[in-house]
Order: structure tokens, then C-alpha cells, then sequence
């Protein structure tokens, strides 16, 4: 995967995708399965706005019923099977466990009837699958076997507890990345740090945008006979690009905060808690009066989240303030005081803009959007040639990208190829099981590595395990921690830079490997790491240093908390 924008610039596409999110990125993978010439350009790298905030989750739905909303919950199950089918590599089955109190809304014959709807519309949720992936019925716990299971959790008026299956991604940055390396491996053209500046329009159509390479400053043309919109937060920006702020409603954001512990409180269920500050969804059906949280395992660490604020502020504006993550941590240890965690055991947060309903009072109650949103910006702003996505789930977004290419399709007047991007594999996902994979596979990386380290590069790389294997055979020094107790490799960084199309040591360090997975890295990690970068791409002693402070610029905003 190559960033090479001559050939961006010197053609004509049937369709330029702008936003390297996972929308962004499914849409130019589906197009460009279909047949379609579709170029992929993305302002900073694939993936570093609202896909980064994640839980890792990847949801069927089960809380949809608190919103009667069938519909979504249906799809969300299916859309689960389907990135477990073609990502196994990437996503496994997860079991989450929630405290039941009383016998009214959150009571365990309520939870009862949710899990008898959830095995119904997910009848079929197995399909498919190889055995281990498969997700259990649920059931409902007694108290004692809910306090087993998360003595942390308030106990009084416990009355049990109930358990579901859904699913959680290895790595939601590789995931991505993987649908991106597909779209490639199809005949896309992609490219990051390529921003829009203005969007191109000749007798009243757009036909593509004047771009800047970030990198360069350079400004240049990419011309297309569709531009899809998928950035997301910036939706605002596209409006006020094209003179129509005055003619639509702004998109209304929320922040969404997500915090990375080193102290493991569960290690094989995520656990779900009831904040004691009062919340309401304006949506829902039944409405519970809290939030629920989550602590959820991930790999070596727990995800705590999520925390939703109003955000007023331009998408380009974002920052995390010390005092958003502080108060987010107060509010856990609020709600769990037994699980006795401080500021000293968070050494990570994710963060992402997401669209919520308008909230135009002092509060900061949040609603967010339920329903992704498809502008057809012909029919609303009589201006044939754009479409704009709004997304608002990670896991839906393969099945929202065969909408939007549909239209597409019907926008250029040619009829469609059936969308197979449901029964395709992603590039890495290759195999029949993951585990049969790993056992084959497995003994051809310990001859380098170590048995832990072998499995984690088999889970983050799938079959494409080969291209490091090649840097191992040409020298062992290429199978080398980058640093001491890391799980990551130096020809990790090598093959980020030469395959992977990563510009930047922020690259490398969040998207493209685990560098960041237990907090900022160690000074000689990062030294490392900017060398490797700075031998392929002629960085000068100056320029790694500026890339090593934009890593650590980063996780500043935790220093309040330890």
C-alpha cells in the first residue's frame, strides 16, 4: 500500500471518497469490489478521529430494546456474525455480566424478557460460524453468582445479575486498516494527511475537490464524477464550504471519553455498572434514570467507558482537557469504590467526536444520534455529484457502506454488481478458524519470537504474519523488541512505513501496532522507533525529535491524574 498521489491526481474516478474513518474506508472497499474506480483520501491518518474512541465492542444490540428498535438491533446482530466471519483474526466473542436490582426496570424479569427477544431476533446469529465464535443464549445470575463474578459492583438491592455474548475487536485500528488495505487490494487509491479544501463545482455539480497534501503543502485536483463525504465531525465544514450553513441545521457533537487502566478488575467478562449521576435518553422507551458503564477486558488492560459531553467547539478544535478525564474518573470511582482505582493505574484515554440530538440548554445531557443519516445532496441542496454519510456506529459500518454505494451506483446511472463485501474476507482474514490458524502457524514465528508474541502478531496481522516473517528471515535483528517488555517488534515499524503507508511516529505508535497499548512508551522505545522511521524516510535529527513530542503530546492530559 503505497501513497502515491500523481496517480490520485492524474486521472478521473468514478468515486473520491474524503474521510479515512471505518465509513469512509468500508464505502471505497465496497465500490471498489463492485468494479468501481474510487480513490481514498483522509485529512490526518486512516482512522485518527472519532473510529479511534472505542471500547473495542462490537455490539449486537441487546440495549436497542430499551428503544423498541427492532430494526437496528436486527441488523447490528447481523453485522456482528459478519465481522466475525470475515475478520476472525480480528474479532472474538466477549461475555458481559450486568447487576440486576429490585424487580421493577433494572430487575432480573425484565433482563429475563430482553434476553428471550435477543435469542429470538438473533435466532441466527451463529450462522455460519466456526465453533468458537459462536455466542452462547444468555441467562440471568443469582446474586451470589453476580458478586463472584464482580465483587466491585454495589450489593445492595442486588438481586443477580445477567449475562449476554457480543463481540470485541483484537484491534479496531487494524480492523480499519484492514478494510483500507482491501480497498487497495481492489484497485482504490488511497491516501492520508491529503486534506479538501474546497470542493470542486463545474455547472452546478460537484466533480471532485482541490486538495493540499499536509505533508508537502503541495495543492492539487482530484477529479470525480461522485464525492461521498464521510468525515464525519466535519460535516460542519463541508456546509460552510459549500455556502449552506444557512439551509441546515449544524450537526450537533458530543465528546466520547474512554479510559485504558492497568489494573485488571475482570479478565474474561466485561462488567457493567450504574453511574450514580442522574442520566436520560430522550429516546428510550424505558429509561433506567443512570447510566450504564462498562469495564471491559482488553488484552492486558481494562477499558472503562463511556463518558458523553456536549461539544461546541469546531471539529478541528479538540482537545482533552486534564479535567474531562478526571472528572470521568470520579464519576467510575463514584460508582465502584471497591474496585479502589486511582489516577495512577489510567496511562491511556481514547476520544472521539460522535453526533448527538441538539442540545441547546446549559446541561450537559447527551442523546446520542441512533440512525446513521445518507444526504443526497441533490435532492435536499439541488447539487448533483456529492453525498454525505453520517455514521454512528463502528460495527454497522460495512452494511451503512453498501447503502451509500448503492447510491452511488444509482448517481452514476450504472447498474450495481451485488455487494459481496459480507461474504469476502478482509485482507489478513484468510482462514477457516482462527484458532486452527494459530495452531498451524504458530511455530513458524517462535523460531524469532516468543510463543506470546507470535500469538499477538498472529492476531493483529492474520495471514499477512508472512510479510514480518520475510524481514525475520533476511535478519533476526528485524525481530527485536523496540523496547523492553514491548509487544511489538522492530520490523513491525519498518513494514508500517514500507506497506502501510504510516507518515508519522504518531502513526506507528497508535494505529499501525501495540507501542501505546500500556501507556506512553519508554523514552529508547519511541527513540527507536523514530530511527526506523527516520532511515526509510530521511528525517533529520530535528524532525524526529519534533514527531517523539507529538507522541507525548498526547497522554500530557493524564499527568492531572497521577
Amino acid at each position: 500500500m503505497r501513497r502515491d498521489l500523481k496517480a490520485i491526481a492524474d486521472r478521473e474516478f468514478d468515486l473520491l471518497v474524503v474521510g479515512g474513518g471505518i465509513h469512509g474506508a468500508a464505502i471505497a472497499y465496497d465500490a471498489a469490489q463492485r468494479g468501481l474506480r474510487v480513490a481514498l483520501v483522509e485529512r490526518n491518518d486512516f482512522g485518527s478521529a472519532t473510529s479511534s474512541n472505542s471500547l473495542k465492542i462490537v455490539h449486537g444490540g441487546l440495549r436497542y430494546l430499551q428503544h423498541a428498535d427492532f430494526r437496528r438491533m436486527r441488523e447490528s446482530i447481523r453485522e456482528r456474525r459478519t465481522l466475525m466471519r470475515i475478520a476472525p483474526h480480528l474479532v472474538h466473542p466477549l461475555r458481559f455480566v450486568v447487576p440486576t436490582y429490585g424487580h421493577l426496570i433494572k430487575g432480573p424479569e425484565v433482563f429475563a424478557m430482553a434476553l428471550l427477544l435477543n435469542g429470538i431476533i438473533g435466532a441466527d446469529r451463529n450462522r455460519r460460524l466456526p465453533p468458537e465464535q459462536r455466542l452462547p443464549f444468555g441467562e440471568i445470575l443469582s446474586a451470589d453468582e453476580f458478586r463472584r463474578l464482580a465483587p466491585m459492583v454495589d450489593g445492595s438491592h442486588l438481586t443477580g445479575g445477567v449475562v449476554w455474548y457480543d463481540a470485541q475487536m483484537y484491534n479496531s485500528e487494524r480492523l480499519l486498516l484492514a478494510f483500507v488495505e482491501s480497498a487497495v487490494e481492489q484497485g482504490a487509491q488511497v491516501a492520508n494527511y491529503v486534506e479538501a479544501k474546497r470542493y470542486l463545482q463545474r455547472d452546478g455539480r460537484v466533480n471532485g475537490i482541490e486538495a493540499v497534501d499536509r505533508l508537502t503543502g503541495t495543492s492539487f485536483e482530484i477529479r470525480a464524477r461522485v464525492t461521498v463525504n464521510a468525515c464525519g465531525p466535519w460535516y460542519n465544514e463541508l456546509l460552510r464550504r459549500l455556502g449552506l450553513e444557512g439551509r441546515e441545521e449544524p450537526l450537533a457533537l458530543s465528546l466520547a471519553i474512554n479510559l485504558v487502566s492497568v489494573r485488571q478488575l475482570t479478565r474474561d467478562c466485561a462488567i457493567g455498572f450504574y453511574s450514580h449521576r442522574q442520566y436520560r435518553d430522550q429516546d428510550s422507551v424505558i429509561s433506567r434514570g443512570s447510566r450504564l458503564l462498562f469495564v471491559a477486558p482488553w488484552r492486558k488492560v481494562n477499558l472503562l467507558g463511556t463518558a458523553h459531553l456536549p461539544y461546541r467547539e469546531s471539529a478541528d478544535s479538540l482537545a482533552v482537557e486534564p479535567g474531562l478525564l478526571a472528572d470521568f474518573l470520579r464519576e467510575i470511582q463514584e460508582a465502584i469504590p471497591g474496585a479502589e482505582i486511582d489516577g495512577r493505574d489510567i496511562r491511556f484515554y481514547h476520544a472521539g467526536l460522535l453526533p448527538m440530538r441538539p442540545n441547546r440548554s446549559a446541561s450537559h445531557e447527551v442523546t446520542l444520534i441512533k440512525r446513521h443519516r445518507i444526504v443526497d445532496h441533490e435532492k435536499i441542496h439541488s447539487l448533483p455529484g456529492l453525498i454525505s454519510l453520517i455514521g454512528v456506529k463502528y460495527t454497522t459500518a460495512r452494511a451503512v457502506a453498501e447503502e451509500v454505494t448503492n447510491l452511488a451506483f444509482r448517481k452514476l446511472g450504472r447498474k450495481s454488481p451485488p455487494c459481496q463485501t459480507a461474504d469476502t474476507p478482509l485482507t489478513g482474514g484468510e482462514m477457516e478458524s482462527f484458532s486452527g490458524f494459530e495452531k498451524s502457524e504458530l511455530p513458524r514465528l517462535t523460531r524469532y519470537v516468543s510463543p506470546e508474541l507470535a500469538s499477538t502478531l498472529l492476531h493483529n496481522y492474520g495471514t499477512r504474519f508472512l510479510r514480518l516473517l520475510t524481514y525475520f528471515e533476511t535478519s533476526p535483528h528485524w525481530a527485536e523488541p523496540v523496547g523492553q517488555g514491548l509487544p511489538v517488534v522492530k520490523a513491525q515499524i519498518l513494514h508500517a512505513v514500507r506497506e502501510e503507508m504510516a507518515q508519522k511516529l504518531s502513526d506507528v505508535v497508535f494505529r499501525r501496532t501495540d507501542l501505546a497499548m500500556f501507556g506512553s512508551p519508554a523514552p529508547e522505545a519511541l527513540r527507536m522507533a523514530a530511527e526506523i522511521m527516520a532511515n526509510e524516510l530521511g528525517w533529520n535529527g530535528k524532525r524526529m525529535r519534533q514527531e517523539i513530542e507529538e507522541v507525548l503530546s498526547v497522554f500530557r492530559p493524564l499527568e492531572g491524574l497521577h
